[in-house]
């Protein structure tokens, strides 16, 4: 098929056409994904693609990964081989890893009945709210999204699509696990090196990761990359967690001047730049799992730097709303980063308030401001401070493990 022809979702965003992507630098990718694990640029993003029923890729043309746990920085030498094995099944995981689709029965049983009528209603109250603060973003985007993951789809409205994603992950919530396919504790999406699911892991928690660096399958702009995050997000267990750290370059203050985001055009910015569309594409996957996993009684937490207008953009903004989110801050330096960066923690889940703390005092800063006011970021700081630190995803473990445990 030629590439060209994968275009139409971004024409059915209503998005400019981007140009002609090129394939991933397999090699540049793997010696960078230790620190500088750097943002996402037009001539390295996928082709967004297809996926068939069975969650292969058609369009996307992936590549297997030659990279393996090794002597890389992005791994600490005195990890034990056996956490070393489970981070990197961890962080390459399959569509065969997860609960297969269960064929909903033609007559339902009572209590199937009010899950049904449930979750029916908690559906249309929100496309109702995003059509009332969104300006229907969410069922303008939404469905491109779920088709391309989902092709048997393709006769159901939007609101039965995610009907059967809620049924979906109910009932393999309520499956005995097995070793084929266990419930999950967590989901880390968007997970550069990872920290965050090693911590979790070393805890005896048991969670995937996902990110373009480890799998250039696992990107969010290609339909089988959605599919993944999906299914896994059906695949965790009541109180367990979804941590989306949505790509934030476009939003943040440092690129508001490229971007051009704004009130003026509620946040969407100048769509004519390719980063600005990655970015607008990725807010609204984001915006999807964060629902889902919401409708699924998971504790969703969004990370984005203190800087970042993301939560303005829509349909982000409609699914904050309807669910309720709350913001707290903290900052990654309070938890051994060499710099401040303050992080805004986007959740219902109130636990998250344990991770707020006094801004620390830190020698090294991230961004200064020349001599005509306008910021200027330290890049190797800005590197370095993508990652996670390790005190950091260990709290993050462990106050899941404490909700699991009451749970």
């Amino acid at each position: 098929m030629d590439a060209s022809a994968s275009w139409f979702p971004l024409v059915a965003l209503a998005l400019m056409s981007m140009p002609k992507l090129g394939k991933l630098d397999r090699k540049k990718r793997v010696r960078k994904v230790a620190v500088k694990q750097k943002s996402i640029s037009r001539s390295r993003v996928p082709v967004l693609g297809h996926a068939d029923a069975s969650g292969q890729q058609l369009d996307c043309q992936p590549s297997r990964p030659t990279h393996a746990i090794n002597g890389d920085s992005v791994y600490v030498s005195s990890f034990t081989s056996g956490l070393n094995q489970r981070f990197y099944l961890a962080c390459h995981r399959k569509v065969a890893d997860f609960f297969r689709w269960s064929p909903i029965p033609r007559s339902l049983e009572s209590f199937e009945c009010r899950v049904v009528g449930y979750y029916t209603t908690l559906i249309d109250e929100f496309l109702k709210t995003d059509s009332e603060i969104n300006g229907g973003e969410a069922a303008r985007l939404w469905p491109t999204f779920l088709l391309l993951s989902y092709p048997l789809f393709q006769t159901l409205t939007l609101s039965r699509m995610l009907l059967s994603l809620a049924l979906r992950g109910v009932r393999n919530q309520m499956m005995r696990t097995s070793d084929d396919f266990p419930h999950h504790d967590f989901c880390e999406v968007f997970a550069g090196c990872g920290n965050l699911t090693r911590e979790c892991l070393r805890l005896g928690l048991s969670g995937c990761a996902f990110d373009w660096v480890f799998e250039p399958e696992e990107h969010n702009l290609c339909g089988k990359g959605i599919r993944l995050v999906l299914d896994c997000i059906a695949s965790i267990r009541q109180s367990g967690l979804l941590w989306i750290a949505c790509e934030c370059r476009s939003f943040t203050v440092l690129c508001r001047a490229q971007s051009a985001r704004s009130q003026i055009n509620n946040f969407m910015g100048d769509d004519s730049r390719g980063f600005v569309q990655v970015g607008n594409i990725l807010q609204a996957v984001s915006s999807l799992f964060y629902f889902i996993g919401w409708l699924l009684q998971i504790h969703v937490v969004l990370e984005q730097p203190q800087s970042s207008c993301l939560q303005f953009c829509r349909p982000v903004l409609g699914v904050f709303h309807y669910t309720g989110t709350m913001s707290f801050r903290t900052y990654l330096g309070s938890f051994g980063g060499e710099t401040v960066k303050p992080l805004s923690l986007f959740t219902t889940w109130r636990q998250i308030e344990e991770l707020q703390c006094e801004k620390p005092r830190c020698d090294s800063t991230l961004t200064t401001r020349d001599d005509s006011g306008a910021f200027t970021g330290h890049k190797d700081e800005l590197y370095k401070s993508q990652q996670y630190t390790v005190a950091f995803g260990r709290r993050v473990g462990q106050l899941l493990q404490a909700e699991l445990f009451q749970n």
